[in-house]
């Protein structure tokens, strides 16, 4: 589909040209392939790596595709579709890489996942749920394992394969709708962001780490894979502390928090939207957020949360030295009340 009579042998031709005048260029420039995307891809990378090795072609690197949706239902303009099961879909990275160490001359090279997502099409509403969001940080949780890097398909919703999109929410592989509107996956990526330090926990529905200033931070999700309605029970015990009160900052994308698609529903699905539109569905895209505090007894502190279905939530946990004013009482300021005037009948 993307030139005329294409097959394989016309991709290794493509590859066997492409990469001696790279190198030709420049010998410090990497090239590699074969960029499977999910169509007999076992075939094919054995197929490619035969051949490089009997070419003695230039291989850097190897890269991929990762989508994980079947052949979608179509209807109008939009594409539906169902998902695989995440240990399908991580077991075909993983049947890759032991592909790719099966060969002497290959084994441990990088594998770069140049285009991932939910579902391959420009059109499935899949892409602007908060199920998006929640699927995705599971991806997120294990990508990094066997592969040099991941790159998301695509930051915007400016995306023009399948024509110009009829309406702000079309279902666009972007993190950010037209009209500067954060979709619920934007977020996935923004909290994985702050989780850098040392990963102190890690499980299919989380990812807690230490940073360098003594903080934890951690990302927990819940997707509805089966469409259950099922809300996950997460108990969290953090090790190792100082003794002390501690402050607890959460934010959090539901389908109530986050999640700009179900007000644009709710205002008629309208395909052009005015100054006055754009802003509500932009603030109805801001995370919920949440404080607390508690304390550390013994080095530990336990924490408790009842995910909603795709519910996707960050926490950050600070030591505090609390410094109250003089005079300034949080719990007399939470007492103050009316009093009956006893000159009153």
């Amino acid at each position: 589909g993307f030139w005329k009579d294409a097959n394989m042998e016309e991709y290794f031709k493509l590859y066997e040209y492409s990469s001696k005048c790279i190198k030709e260029v420049d010998e410090c420039l990497r090239v590699g392939g074969p960029a499977i995307c999910g169509v007999d891809d076992e075939r094919w990378l054995r197929s490619f790596l035969d051949f490089v090795k009997e070419k003695k072609l230039p291989l850097d690197f190897v890269s991929r595709h990762h989508y994980t949706s079947y052949m979608p239902k179509r209807n109008g303009h939009y594409a539906y579709i169902d998902l695989h099961e995440p240990a399908n879909a991580f077991g075909w990275l993983e049947k890759s890489r032991d592909i790719v160490d099966s060969y002497e001359e290959y084994k441990g090279m990088e594998i770069y996942i140049t285009e991932f997502n939910t579902s391959y099409v420009p059109n499935a509403p899949v892409h602007d749920t908060v199920f998006n969001a929640a699927y995705v940080a599971h991806m997120l949780s294990r990508l990094g394992d066997k592969h040099a890097s991941y790159s998301y398909w695509t930051f915007g919703d400016i995306f023009e394969e399948f024509g110009v999109p009829f309406t702000p929410f079309h279902g666009g592989f972007g993190l950010v709708a037209n009209g500067n509107i954060k979709k619920p996956t934007f977020y996935t990526f923004a909290f994985y962001k702050k989780l850098k330090g040392e990963c102190i926990f890690k499980n299919d529905n989380a990812v807690i780490v230490k940073a360098k200033d003594g903080s934890i931070r951690g990302l927990l999700w819940n997707p509805d894979y089966y469409n259950e309605k099922k809300n996950l029970e997460s108990n969290i015990q953090i090790e190792g502390l100082d003794d002390g009160e501690y402050f607890v900052l959460e934010r959090f994308v539901d389908d109530n928090h986050a999640n700009p698609l179900k007000m644009w529903h709710e205002m008629g699905e309208p395909s052009s939207l005015d100054n006055t539109q754009k802003e509500l569905l932009r603030k109805s895209a801001e995370p919920g957020m949440a404080s607390s505090n508690v304390f550390s007894n013994g080095g530990k502190i336990a924490l408790s949360y009842n995910l909603n279905p795709n519910e996707l939530r960050y926490f950050e946990i600070k030591k505090i030295k609390r410094s109250s004013d003089d005079g300034y009482d949080y719990e007399a300021v939470l007492a103050q009340k009316c009093v009956p005037d006893e000159n009153q009948a």
